[in-house]
């Protein structure tokens, strides 16, 4: 089930004739202003809340879908309400709580895994994913303001920031045996395969 619902949402993006019946793929064939505005936002934003439970201390969604899990965040980071920021921000959280948890690290790589997990909750980040002092644990306590409250969208040195995060994360994971490479030749695939579909500005709303 956890591997159908990455690939679900990860497929959201992409066209209908690259996978017959997966969320990201309908948005590029029909394009919108932003991911919000888009008409499949809804079960993007239900299948982001699925991976959040899925996440919670699960060592296999990280090691078998981490590339596709970081292309997800970088997608949905600061997209949508604070309720679905925040569960974007903490299915990141979950993801690295399970690598350190469960991974075979070497010491340096756990330590530093560790700085980044404290990291995520400072204001540097928290305020990337669009979630303020209000608004830290809205993803397990969401109330009915929060489902319609917006946020500045993330600019793209914002969105550099992160994702430049997620691939340490990836590197840092992968830096003993084979795992390492084949995350990062995942990871390209599905940005080679992004940009082969749509101009990467199209993808969400940003700020300059």
């Amino acid at each position: 089930m956890q591997g159908q619902v990455i690939t679900r949402l990860r497929a959201v993006r992409f066209p209908s004739h690259l996978s017959n019946s997966q969320a990201i793929q309908k948005i590029i064939p029909k394009p919108a202003k932003t991911l919000v505005d888009h008409p499949v936002w809804k079960e993007v934003a239900v299948l982001l809340r699925l991976c959040l439970t899925l996440s919670f201390d699960n060592w296999q969604l990280s090691f078998q879908y981490l590339p596709e899990i970081m292309y997800v965040i970088t997608v949905t980071a600061a997209c949508g309400p604070a309720v679905i920021r925040s569960s974007t921000h903490a299915f990141l959280v979950n993801t690295v709580q399970s690598l350190i948890g469960h991974f075979p690290l070497v010491l340096y790589d756990r330590q530093r895994l560790e700085i980044i997990l404290d990291d995520l909750s400072t204001a540097k980040y928290t305020l990337l994913f669009g979630l303020s002092r209000s608004t830290p644990d809205t993803a397990f306590s969401a109330s009915a303001n929060s489902a319609n409250d917006a946020v500045d969208a993330l600019s793209i040195s914002g969105l550099e920031t992160i994702v430049t995060l997620l691939i340490e994360i990836m590197n840092l994971t992968g830096s003993t045996g084979t795992r390492g490479s084949r995350y990062m030749a995942e990871h390209r695939s599905i940005q080679c395969l992004e940009i082969k579909m749509v101009e990467p500005c199209h993808r969400r709303g940003f700020q300059k």
